[in-house]
């Protein structure tokens, strides 16, 4: 723990032990002049004397007073001197480089005064050149004649393809017209059919149609139901063609594809295959033989 001391207070001791030596002093001095008392003889001794007169005291030297020196000042601590703070150094001065001096500039030469263009003399005209004469033209031979070309034997005329039978032509004929007849649009029964898509031949489904046509024209009947019991969509299936819809329309006793497709057209339920936009695909079969003399068959089908 710090303690704290109280501040020194300036005492002056030689002064208290001066005045303590003067009073000391006084009093040896005062002691030493005091006269002894005499011895009185005791009262009612007999025989005695007269008192004697007291003998009167020696003279009491005055003290002589020493002169108190006067107190010597203790010394006064002298403060130490405040440092004088070190003065703050000036930086040299940074030295100016020295200007370089400029280079004169070396004198520009006078230019030379250019001389005046002598003329040039005025050209001569060159004398016009002579006509060069003009070759006469070198005669052009003759072309030798051309000798005739020896005729190209004609090729022998291809043979004329064997006539197609009746019931392939007709077949095609009767998709010509029933693809006419869905561009127009028509009306079935008072139904209303927009024009729609043209059908596409199919190998399987006039293969189908074939059959049944030669089938009735060979037995002599006229049925949508073959004779061993089978509908048309069995028929079809049974050629391998895959299908979402079918559909088939007969006829029997026309004569040609246009007769046969008016036929088909003026029924309703016939007029409503031809125009179906749901049916995509066609195949025809023709026949001749049996009571009738012609069948057609038409086989309508949608593939999967």
């Amino acid at each position: 723990m710090a303690f704290s001391l109280p501040s020194p207070k300036l005492i002056r001791p030689a002064a208290f032990l001066l005045l303590g030596a003067l009073a000391l002093s006084a009093c040896g001095s005062l002691d030493s002049a005091l006269p002894q008392p005499a011895t009185l003889p005791s009262a009612g001794t007999p025989g005695a004397s007269a008192t004697p007169k007291p003998t009167p005291p020696a003279p009491v030297t005055p003290p002589v007073a020493t002169p108190v020196p006067s107190p010597t000042p203790a010394p006064q601590p002298k403060p130490a001197p405040t440092p004088a703070p070190a003065p703050t150094p000036v930086p040299a001065p940074t030295p100016s480089p020295t200007p370089t001096p400029a280079p004169t500039p070396a004198p520009t030469p006078s230019p030379t005064p250019t001389p005046a263009p002598a003329p040039a003399p005025t050209p001569t005209p060159a004398p016009a050149p002579a006509p060069t004469p003009t070759p006469a033209p070198t005669p052009t031979p003759a072309p030798a004649p051309t000798p005739a070309p020896t005729p190209t034997p004609a090729p022998a005329p291809a043979p004329a393809p064997a006539p197609a039978p009746a019931s392939s032509t007709f077949a095609a004929e009767v998709l010509r017209l029933v693809n006419v007849a869905r561009a127009q649009g028509g009306s079935c029964g008072g139904v209303a059919y927009a024009p729609s898509a043209p059908l596409t031949w199919n190998a399987l489904l006039a293969a189908s149609a074939q059959a049944h046509a030669e089938d009735m024209a060979a037995h002599n009947y006229f049925s949508h139901t073959s004779l061993d019991g089978r509908t048309f969509d069995q028929r079809i299936t049974a050629t391998g063609y895959l299908w979402r819809s079918v559909a088939e329309n007969i006829a029997a006793g026309q004569q040609t594809p246009a007769e046969v497709m008016t036929g088909w057209i003026a029924s309703t339920g016939h007029c409503k295959n031809i125009f179906n936009p749901v049916l995509k695909e066609l195949g025809v079969g023709y026949a001749t033989g049996g009571t009738y003399g012609k069948y057609w068959v038409q086989d309508f089908g949608t593939p999967r």
